[in-house]
């Protein structure tokens, strides 16, 4: 199948980025917080305190943002272009 392409049935291919914030040690995770997730169409972000998930789902927008200027897809991004665009959003975001 060519990139962009339909699959069978007619429906267009859906990607989706995951973004997740990953406690290192027992000690730092405390059960009492909230299990955050926020999705768009392109990227869901899973977990962190309400800061790291913060900063996670602005970098999903700056990427959401480029796309849709770009009337792209994820798919229709090589490797490259995919790690210039986060590179890109991660120093916007600050």
């Amino acid at each position: 199948m060519v990139r962009g392409e339909r699959k069978k049935g007619g429906k267009p291919k859906k990607s989706k980025f995951l973004g997740a914030v990953v406690k290192p040690t027992a000690a730092e995770a405390t059960p009492d917080e909230p299990t955050r997730i926020t999705r768009s169409d392109h990227f869901v972000t899973v977990g962190g305190d309400s800061d790291e998930h913060a900063r996670i789902t602005e970098i999903s927008v700056r990427m959401e943002e480029g796309l849709k200027r770009d009337e792209k897809q994820p798919h229709q991004l090589s490797s490259e272009e995919f790690v210039d665009r986060v590179s890109d959003a991660i120093e916007r975001t600050g």
